[in-house]
Order: C-alpha cells, then structure tokens, then sequence
C-alpha cells in the first residue's frame, strides 16, 4: 500500500527528521485487548471522524480503512484525507484537513462521501495508496464477474483513482488488472507500481505506466520465484478487455509464486521492497533489478515475523510471539517500520531501522481496543503526525472514555480515524496553566483544549432533599442486610452494631466539568445524642448508580470513590434541629470526583452517598418525615467562555451562527428558549445525543 512518507523520501530527497521523532517511545506492556487504546504515554491522539459523524452529504459510513493523508503543496499542516469504507456497496470519505497552529488540533472540512456512480459503483474499498501526482488508489478486495453496465468489464476487482481535493471519482484502472486488490504503492518515478492480492491464491505484481503520472495504460508483470532467494518478473497480458477481466487466471498459468494474503506494499528508504503477508504471519522484503526495465528480483527474505522478539517495556521484558495477520505497512522518517495486525492481538508494531531477524530490534507501540483491528496509515512530510482508523470495535467499549488532543471522550465503540503525536506536536501545551483572561468576574484562569485563557464562574447552586423512601438505607454490617423503611438513619452504629447508611439524591443538575466550589448534607435530628461519634463519607463512584434494593450487601458492594470526608459529629441535643451542628464538612472533593467522570448524565444524574462510623447520630429518614429528610446543597461552576465566535470558523469561538445553524461547544450549556407563555428553557444535549429540557431563569429577569 502506498504510504506518502516513502514518496517524499523518494522524489524530494528528504533524510530522516532531526527533530522529535514519532518513534522515540518505550514500549506498551504486551497483553490483551481491552476497552481502551493502548498507546505510550509520551503521544497523543485526536478523533478526526468517527462512524455516523454528520458529513456534507449524510453521515459517515462505517468499516473505516485505508487513512490516506495528501498534502496540500508538500505541506504537514494542510491536506486532504481520504478514508476507505471496507463494504459493499462501498464507499470512501474525503476531506480537508488543517492543523491549528496555536492550539495544535487538525480540524476537518468539507467531509464528503464520494460517488462511484460514474465507475459504476464500488465495494469492499480496502487498503490503498496515494500517488505523487495527489490522487488516492482506492482497491475493490472483491471480484465480481457480473457486467451490468455492459461495458465488457467486471464489476468489481479494480484499482479506482480518486481525487480527494475535487473530491471525485476518476476512472477505475483496468490495466492493473483484475482481483481482489488490497494495496499499491507509487515508486518516485511516477511510473512503477507494487501490489498484491488479499486472497489465497494471492499474487505479487509490477506495473509500469506507459507515462508517468498516467497509471491507465502499462506493462504487468507477476512474481515468480522463492520466498527465499532470487526470481523473476514474468509479463502478464494486460491489453484487453478478457485480458484484464482475468488476471488471476492468467497468473495462474503463469506459474505465479502463491502468496496466502498480501495485505500491502512498501518502498523502503533502502530502495528494498517490503510486503505484508496475512497467513504467513511475516513481512518479506527483496531487491527489483531495475523499477522500469528489470524483470529479476533478488535477496527474497523473511524481514520479520514467524519468531518472538523481547518487548522491553516500563515493567521489564516480554518475550513476545509476532502474530498473526500482517496488514497495513508504513516508514517513518527515521526508516522504522511501523506494521498495523489484522489477527492475534491486533498490535500497532514498530520494527526499527537497522532490525534483522539475526539481531532483531521491535518495539510495541499500540493494542486496539477490544474487538478492532488498526487500519491504514500514512504519514505527513514531517513524519509528526499519523493518520490511521480503527474498524469495528465492540460496541460495549464505552464503559470506560479516554480522553483525546481536543478534549472529547471516546469511548471506541464505533469506528473512528484518528491522528496520533508526540504529545508536543498535539493539542494545547499550555492547557490547564494558569493565565489572566482579563475578565474580573472569572476565577481560576487556565488555558483550555484550545490554548484559550479562560475562567470560571459560578453558575448556580443546587439544593435537593431525599424524594423517596427507597432513596435512603440501612445496611447492617454483621449480616449485611438491607432495611429500605427504617424511620430514622442511624449514622454510625445501630445500638452495638455498625451499619452504612445510603442516601441518594436524583435530578443532580450539574453540567459535566464544572468545578464544585462547596457542598454539603444537611440531616435533621430524629433523637437526641452525645458522645463521640465521627462518621466518613463517600461516593458511589459511578455516573449512573443503581437504586436501593434489599438485595444482601446492596450498599457495601458499590464503588466508591477514593476520596472521602471525616466528620467528628457535634452532640445532637434537639430533637426536630437541621442547623449547623447536623451539617456535613464540604463534600465538593468526593462530588468532583464523581461528576467529572466522562458520561456523567448533566441533567439527571444521581448521587450516592455512603455513610460509615463510630458512635451514633440519629436522623430523620424519609419514612420518617418526608418533610425533614436529609438535604443536598451544591455551589458550582463552569467553563466561562469570554470568546463568543459569530459566524467565525476558528477553533476558538464556541458559538458560531453559520449557514443558517448555531453551534454551542462548552460543557454544560445549552440554548435557551423562551416558550409561549414566558417561561425559558435551556436545551441540552447528552453524550448519546438524547435532548433534555430544564426550565431557568431568562436572561436579563
């Protein structure tokens, strides 16, 4: 498969960056796929689509593929993204894309999928390539001997340039014949081409273009030879149309060296040429006589694979067996070969420059998350940056979020292309120092995602009691059973016997991200006390906590968050008090931690609080007195953003009026709406896209 790091290599001359190296990490720790994409700590990554994201002429497909970067006049900041759609029918994704050059984020633009209408449809877009001439080969791993255009060709099988800055089609290139094409890569002469096919049998071929920059018309050669030594180009009529429609066959009569799976192609800085074989469990490599004319190849060898190699990573060495399913190739500009797996454990490897199966250098650089294999890839010309995809992931992944470059929460459930940095080369270096946005009504500066200096602000204090009887109880802690009607709490122990008491608060209003400046509970005295008594506090660590239920254990099995307040409880000395002496030490530390999890609800969250100690304070529970159940007071504060955008396109302005649409991007706020009847009510969206409605004040009442 075509990588645009060789080509610039190739045709500009251009020697390994002197600068940060994408390659310089320490190994991940080998082990399972999870949840989550393991990478090294020193790089960083941000979503550029993801599967359903809203694109200029619909959303976008799924099976993500071959993530093809075109560089708009040689440039790392400004260029084009093609993304192949591995489905039938099939499909590829263009863009623009942009690197801001304060806040380090790519922003993508004029996202549209594009129409094979004009080649007759396309499918199972795979792997690919991109040529120097800034088309993208886009390769159909599927033959189809139907002809319903009558054109005399298959339907399926081809190769299929596309121009990603027009965004169209162009032709299907029938002179490279029929299969089921998986990858090319372009030599710096513009004119020979390296592919193969993802199948077995599968076939390893040249192709040279009659012109240069022009791949419609050329010479097809195939592989015929050893895997271990030296063999031969042997020429395969490619003139016409019954000709082309079979390749394969024409391969077969040839005596064509059987290849169980080429997944994809590459030029190394060493003129050498490598290639990905998915049931050989290897990557081979060989010497070309000459691009254009020779017709020998020589030094045929295992480059790596089919072996064990020690993974020196933070926690020591592992020996480490390759694998299986060799896929996407690409060379950094250091001449590391980075090797993307389709099988096994679908690692992200990354064979260094200088590496021999005799004195092996490999490193681990990534696992995809459960359930997805990594996709293409392909470098800018400055190698800082790579463009790669995860297909299919389990749709369970979002358990867990990790967060990226610009601050989204991924949870890799669906499929996604991201661009992957050094983490200095990707997002704000700046963000979370402390500035001075010049607004006197702010506190706590920081810079955000986007290198913007920005503050806080309160926003509103919440105040919620108990709103049922199940949202309070008792667990006795020598049998751990539950009592959910118990008329009073007692906090701490019940007599001799020490307990936890559960108290849950719904209709939480609390955006995620806002900072908690003060927080309490406030309980009413059931029966007077005296005595020492201290009590701790906690949260069920969780954004959706289950119900109370008299299940065994209910409370004491839950989560709970790592912080935690102590409260050396005053004598409670009347009955029916709810003042000072029976409210709790701020709780802002243990709500925090809670409502700055990713997929916290916003605008109906629950929280959980647990209650465990010595001694006893007795309180009024709901089956008590519904009108003196405990109460929940909360101060916070959100992201104040000064810089309203309208009808700007910066990454800056969070507000934006354009084409007819409004876009919010801050945590928590919404667009307030005045209804008929003269109340207000800010719309808010979840992670899931689920509206809501929460009646507020209106602005300027």
């Amino acid at each position: 498969m075509n990588r645009y790091s060789t080509l610039f290599l190739l045709i500009f001359g251009l020697g390994p960056s002197h600068g940060q190296n994408i390659g310089q990490f320490t190994s991940v720790t080998p082990g399972p796929q999870t949840s989550n994409f393991i990478f090294p700590t020193t790089h960083k990554f941000q979503k550029i689509l993801e599967h359903g994201d809203v694109i200029t002429n619909g959303t976008a497909a799924d099976n993500f593929d071959f993530t093809g970067y075109v560089p708009a006049v040689g440039s790392s900041s400004t260029g084009y993204l093609s993304l192949n759609h591995e489905l039938t029918p099939g499909g590829v994704t263009a863009m623009n894309v942009s690197l801001n050059p304060v806040s380090k984020l790519w922003t993508p633009a004029m996202m549209t999928a594009l129409n094979f209408a004009p080649v007759n449809g396309t499918a199972r877009n795979c792997s690919g390539g991109i040529t120097s001439w800034n088309r993208v080969i886009t390769c159909e791993e599927v033959i189809s001997t139907a002809d319903t255009n009558s054109d005399g060709y298959n339907d399926l099988g081809w190769m299929v340039e596309v121009d990603p800055v027009s965004k169209t089609v162009i032709r299907k290139l029938w002179a490279l014949g029929c299969g089921q094409k998986e990858n090319i890569v372009i030599h710096g002469n513009n004119r020979t081409a390296y592919f193969g096919n993802d199948a077995n049998p599968g076939y390893l071929y040249k192709y040279v273009a009659s012109v240069a920059g022009d791949l419609s018309a050329g010479i097809l050669y195939v592989y015929t030879g050893p895997k271990n030594g030296n063999g031969n180009w042997v020429q395969i009529a490619n003139t016409t149309q019954a000709d082309r429609n079979n390749t394969m066959t024409l391969c077969n009569q040839a005596g064509a060296t059987v290849f169980s799976g080429v997944e994809d192609v590459e030029i190394g800085p060493d003129g050498k040429v490598y290639l990905a074989v998915k049931n050989e469990n290897c990557v081979y490599r060989f010497t070309d006589s000459d691009p254009v004319t020779g017709t020998t190849v020589s030094g045929f060898e295992t480059y790596v694979g089919n072996a064990s190699y020690n993974i020196t990573h933070a926690g020591g060495t592992t020996v480490t067996a390759w694998g299986t399913g060799n896929d996407n190739l690409a060379f950094d500009g250091q001449g590391n070969l980075w090797v993307l797996q389709d099988g096994g454990l679908n690692y992200i490897w990354v064979v260094m420059a200088g590496h021999t199966q005799a004195s092996p250098n490999v490193r681990l650089f990534g696992i995809a998350p459960a359930g997805s294999e990594p996709t293409g890839i392909t470098f800018t010309p400055d190698y800082k940056y790579l463009f790669m995809s995860f297909q299919h992931p389990d749709a369970g992944n979002n358990v867990t979020y990790q967060t990226d470059a610009a601050g989204n929460f991924i949870g890799f459930d669906k499929d996604i292309a991201l661009v992957i940095a050094l983490s200095g080369n990707l997002g704000c270096s700046q963000l979370g120092l402390q500035c001075n946005d010049n607004n006197p009504g702010t506190f706590d500066d920081k810079y955000n995602y986007q290198c913007v200096c920005t503050g806080m602000q309160v926003q509103d204090t919440v105040s919620l009691q108990v709103s049922g009887g199940n949202n309070d109880a008792e667990e006795n802690l020598q049998n751990n059973s539950i009592s959910l009607t118990s008329t009073d709490l007692e906090l701490g122990n019940d007599g001799t016997i020490p307990q936890i008491v559960g108290i849950k608060f719904d209709n939480v209003a609390i955006p995620y991200g806002s900072r908690i400046l003060t927080a309490n509970i406030r309980f009413t005295t059931d029966e007077t006390s005296a005595g020492t008594t201290v009590a701790r506090i906690k949260a069920q660590k969780s954004v959706l906590p289950g119900i109370f239920t008299t299940s065994t254990g209910n409370l004491s099995a839950r989560t709970v968050t790592n912080d935690s307040v102590s409260w050396t409880i005053p004598a409670w000395n009347t009955i029916g008090e709810s003042g000072p002496l029976q409210t709790s030490p701020d709780l802002s530390a243990v709500i925090s931690e809670v409502v700055n999890q990713p997929g916290w609800p916003e605008t109906a969250g629950s929280l959980v609080f647990l209650i465990r100690g010595t001694g006893s304070r007795i309180a009024v529970a709901w089956d008590g007195s519904p009108s003196v159940v405990p109460v929940l007071t909360i101060s916070y504060a959100v992201q104040n953003v000064n810089n309203v955008g309208i009808g700007q396109d910066s990454p800056e302005a969070k507000l934006q009026v354009k084409d007819g649409d409004v876009y919010v991007e801050t945590p928590g706020a919404g667009v307030i709406i005045k209804s008929p009847d003269g109340n207000c009510w800010k719309l808010r969206v979840s992670n899931t896209g689920t509206l809501t409605a929460v009646s507020v004040p209106c602005p300027g009442n």
